[in-house]
């Protein structure tokens, strides 16, 4: 109480903020405070206007204009405190949801811009909306893929011409313009999270990004099939299960990549350095991988079905239950690589070197294997049934239990060979080398060639069972047909 006999009302910060004219009970003002506090905390900014507005109509008598107005104050500070009614009044990046609409709009206007800062700011925008408003992070992201695909399109005549392998045809092209390399580098920054699935979100189809740099990039089912990306920089990228069919790669750098169930159809990756990439489970049928860097790579469960591999690096490579039938490994090599149970039928693997190579199973039926280096390879229980092994050398390999049955193996080295239990029946063994080899339950042709002078005699190596029955073909041994067959 005051001088004058008017009561004084005390705001939470104690001090005086007004007088009033008519003077309420104690009590019920003193209890205005939990009941106010309990219906914050319990049912959010209605429940908290529904016990305000009841402790008013119960003191509707007592309380004047003036203290509605304090109660209403005291009202909206509570509200303000409160996070979960912050939700419906902002932006959770703290922007009204209003003006956040309309930053969002003039950044899409500046990316039609002539002017290049102009068209930046507006990329910068998109991004600091893109990180900040997790709501608005999918719009975003399609809009500056727009923009990209737009800016720098691929058009169809050129990606249906043929890239040169170690050279463009316009070098000062080898980098994309400043303000598609700017959301290039947003690409690269973003936290995928952000849009709560963890996919990227990014659709580059048949855009030319040629010596983009998209290092560590998170690229998770991103889209760029039909793209240029001729010499890019993707080294450790994300780019799980991503769409890059028909994409030119290039001359790319691609080293410890994650490319894991990618699709790669038609792909061209000639000279892509592919070093220690993950491309287990990837489709790379009729992919061009001439002179590309396989080293250490691991491409278990791939499919390599007609795909190019001339004088590529795949040593060590793991290709364990792979499906490269049809392929052509024509001079590649694969010394130490790993093909265990691997498919290769029908494949060319002329002057392929794979020396120690682990070829435990594989199925290389109707292959060609022509001066092929297999030395000390592990050939046990390989299907080499009607391939072509001439003038192949299989020295200290080991073959046991291997079918070669009706292949030719004209002028092939088995010196020191290791053949136990080998069927060899239909096999054309002219000039065929089996010094100190390991014959024995081997199963050779009912007519042996002799040897040529000088030659160690293939009877004379080690016991063996001749073949004198009419001859059963194994289950995959039937004479094959012409090879050649399309897709």
């Amino acid at each position: 109480m005051v001088s004058g006999g008017s009561p004084i009302w005390c705001n939470p910060r104690g001090r005086y903020a007004t007088n009033v004219m008519t003077i309420a009970p104690a009590p019920d003002a003193v209890a205005m405070k939990p009941v106010l506090s309990n219906a914050s905390h319990k049912s959010g900014l209605m429940s908290l206007v529904a016990a305000a507005w009841q402790w008013l109509v119960q003191h509707r008598e007592t309380v004047t204009t003036i203290d509605a107005v304090a109660a209403g104050a005291l009202l909206m500070w509570t509200s303000s405190r409160n996070p979960v009614q912050r939700h419906y009044l902002v932006r959770p990046d703290g922007d009204p949801a209003g003006r956040a609409a309309e930053t969002f709009g003039k950044a899409v206007e500046q990316l039609a811009a002539d002017r290049l800062d102009i068209r930046l700011g507006g990329i910068y925008t998109l991004e600091r909306i893109s990180r900040q408003s997790r709501p608005d992070y999918a719009a975003a992201m399609d809009v500056l893929s727009a923009f990209v695909r737009q800016r720098a399109r691929w058009t169809q005549q050129a990606a249906s011409r043929k890239a040169p392998l170690l050279q463009d045809e316009n070098p000062a092209r080898l980098q994309p313009w400043a303000d598609v390399a700017a959301v290039v580098a947003v690409i690269v920054r973003r936290e995928t999270a952000s849009n709560g699935s963890g996919d990227s979100l990014v659709d580059l189809r048949k855009t030319d990004l040629r010596g983009a740099l998209l290092t560590n990039a998170p690229l998770q089912k991103a889209d760029f099939a039909g793209a240029n990306l001729f010499r890019a920089k993707l080294a450790g990228a994300n780019l799980f299960k991503a769409n890059l069919s028909r994409t030119n790669l290039g001359g790319a750098t691609l080293v410890g990549t994650e490319l894991h169930g990618a699709n790669l159809k038609g792909a061209d990756l000639r000279a892509a350095d592919l070093h220690n990439a993950d491309l287990r489970g990837a489709d790379m049928c009729w992919a061009d991988l001439g002179g590309a860097d396989l080293r250490g790579a691991d491409l278990r469960g791939a499919n390599l079905g007609n795909a190019r591999l001339e004088a590529a690096d795949l040593t060590s490579a793991d290709l364990r239950e792979a499906d490269a039938s049809g392929a052509d490994f024509s001079a590649a090599r694969l010394a130490r690589a790993n093909l265990g149970g691997a498919a290769l039928h029908r494949s060319v693997l002329v002057k392929a070197m794979l020396e120690k190579a682990n070829l435990v199973g594989v199925h290389f039926y109707n292959a060609n294997l022509r001066g092929a280096d297999l030395r000390g390879a592990n050939l046990r229980h390989a299907d080499l049934s009607w391939a072509d092994l001439v003038g192949a050398i299989l020295q200290w390999a080991d073959l046991s239990g291997a079918v070669l049955y009706g292949a030719d193996l004209n002028g092939a080295d088995f010196s020191c060979a290791t053949l136990q239990g080998t069927d060899l029946r239909k096999t054309d063994l002219r000039g065929v080398c089996f010094a100190d080899a390991i014959l024995e339950g081997a199963v050779l042709p009912l007519v042996v060639p002799a040897a040529e002078p000088g030659a160690t005699e293939a009877g004379d190596a080690a016991p063996f069972a001749n073949d004198d029955s009419p001859a059963v073909p194994p289950e995959s041994a039937a004479r094959p047909a012409a090879s050649g067959d399309g897709p």
